[in-house]
């Protein structure tokens, strides 16, 4: 079952006991279901058989002691094969994400309205769906505004859901990820197999993929002063960006070889299989 807010999964095995029940778990604490999330996590320890965790940022918040539940790492590597080769970038920042709340953009946008007295070159360009949601067209409409405000309208675009993102993220000179709670953070991932420099927010999962200042770059979680510097360093420093890029792609392969997300799910299913 898919995250732990699925009580589907409890309620089978309340009427069939001796049903196997899998969870999937993604979210964190920090995420939009902190007032209610240990609830959850009680609820599927004490129904679930296993419990698959897509970062140990997450296997560390959810896993409680004396739990007959198992509890298995498997990171989110699904399989991407780049489509294009290298492209000259004809952006600078790219935020790729839905427009949701708290996976930051308004701290992106802040950090931008900063830089750019430094920088009065760069551009930022958002891309993301709303997923139909009234309150996220109403969170992108609030960025829309607060860019005309900063006065930097000119220098910022938005856009909806992007099929090709491959060829985003290789046509801007740095992917930002400023979320405030990422289990794993799928922008990292594409970012580094694309071979693509990224600046992150150290809010979970990213720090699992990323090693900073090698592979790419974190910040301090919520830390506008932070991310201005980090885009201020890379802005202009074209070797830095091909450096973190190139060690990025091999860094992230090595870690899908060695990981082998795969194998891991099938041998849990196995195992519940046979007993």
């Amino acid at each position: 079952f898919n995250d732990l807010y699925n009580m589907v999964g409890v309620l089978m095995k309340m009427i069939k006991p001796r049903s196997k029940v899998v969870y999937h778990v993604r979210l964190l604490p920090t995420s939009y279901a902190a007032r209610i999330y240990s609830t959850w996590r009680t609820l599927i320890h004490r129904y679930a058989d296993e419990l698959i965790v897509v970062s140990n940022a997450v296997g560390d918040a959810i896993r409680k002691r004396r739990s007959p539940a198992v509890t298995t790492l498997i990171y989110d590597f699904i399989p991407i094969t780049p489509q294009h080769g290298a492209i000259p970038p004809s952006g600078h920042f790219l935020y790729p994400g839905n427009y949701i709340k708290g996976k930051g953009q308004d701290l992106a946008l802040a950090s931008f309205y900063r830089l750019i007295k430094l920088n009065p070159d760069c551009t930022l360009r958002f891309a993301g769906s709303d997923l139909g949601l009234d309150k996220n067209r109403l969170f992108r409409k609030e960025l829309e505004e607060k860019a005309i405000e900063m006065g930097i309208q000119e220098k910022v675009s938005f856009q909806g859901w992007v099929a090709d993102i491959e060829w985003l993220m290789k046509s801007s000179r740095v992917v930002l990820n400023f979320s405030e709670s990422e289990s794993f953070s799928l922008v990292c991932y594409e970012a580094m197999v694309y071979g693509c420099p990224v600046i992150s927010s150290d809010c979970g999962g990213p720090s699992e993929l990323i090693a900073d200042k090698v592979t790419g770059v974190l910040v301090p979680n919520r830390d506008v002063a932070s991310m201005t510097l980090a885009m201020a360093n890379l802005m202009n420093d074209e070797l830095l960006r091909l450096s973190l890029g190139e060690r990025a792609a091999i860094s992230i392969q090595s870690k899908i070889v060695e990981h082998d997300a795969a194998g891991r799910l099938k041998s849990v299913y196995d195992r519940l299989l046979q007993k």
